[in-house]
């Protein structure tokens, strides 16, 4: 199977498993309109919760957005996925976990630079601190 169908198939499971009611205090405070969107935080504050419920919420057809946990999945490239995502008519990328991946850094510039997906991606703070 494909990466992106697989990737599809791991997201209506988070879906189905983030069932939040109650928005995070810093969803309204984020500016959603950046191309860019990094949130960092301690492991346990909700940052997966709000990626979640912003994905959701979202106007954008399923099929233009995608999640994934970077942590979850074993990749070679976060670019790769992200130039086939945005071949396939993809608008909205989200990096849960994105400390995960060796990396990432030199990947979401290029992303940035050779795409025209939005990201949002996540980080813990605390372990980023002690790579």
């Amino acid at each position: 199977m494909e990466i992106l169908n697989i990737l599809k198939e791991y997201q209506k499971s988070y879906f189905q498993l983030y069932n939040q009611k109650y928005t995070r205090y810093l969803f309204k405070k984020i500016n959603f309109n950046s191309k860019l969107i990094g949130i960092v935080g301690a492991r346990g504050v909700g940052k997966t919760t709000m990626l979640l419920q912003y994905l959701k919420e979202n106007s954008l057809p399923i099929t233009k957005k995608l999640y994934f946990s970077a942590d979850n999945i074993d990749i070679d490239s976060i670019f790769d996925i992200a130039y086939k995502f945005s071949q396939v008519g993809g608008k909205l990328l989200i990096i849960d976990e994105i400390h995960k991946y060796r990396g990432f850094e030199k990947d979401l510039k290029k992303i940035h630079d050779l795409t025209d997906l939005q990201v949002i991606f996540s980080g813990s703070s605390a372990l980023l601190q002690h790579q």
